[in-house]
């Protein structure tokens, strides 16, 4: 009994997410196929009309929920790095947020 009422606590406490799917970023028509990976997600590109969007790139990497955030690397076309990002999903729609030199930006991604 004990065991269950546990596992039922950490359920509730643990952040609900529906990250797993194919997300749009209406950017050169490029789609990213988030998954989860021992614990943590990526995201890679699955198809794109933008010739510097190559499929299969890993654009999100080690995403994992840390300080009430979900925190982890996101890949700069622009900088060829990896840079500190941030997701927050709500609906069917997902925001990554990063530093952008002086200022943050935010992507937003549909899901399909």
């Amino acid at each position: 009994m004990k065991i269950l009422f546990l596992s039922l606590l950490v359920s509730f406490l643990t952040p609900s997410n529906n990250f797993t799917g194919i997300w749009s970023m209406n950017k050169g028509n490029t789609k990213i196929e988030i998954y989860e990976k021992s614990g943590a997600y990526y995201g890679k590109i699955v198809s794109s009309d933008d010739e510097k969007a190559k499929k299969g790139t890993l654009v999100l990497r080690e995403f994992t929920y840390k300080d009430g955030v979900w925190k982890g690397k996101l890949y700069s076309f622009k900088k060829n790095k990896l840079i500190d990002a941030e997701m927050l999903i709500k609906d069917n729609i997902l925001k990554v947020s990063f530093n952008a030199g002086f200022m943050n930006r935010t992507l937003e991604w549909e899901k399909e």
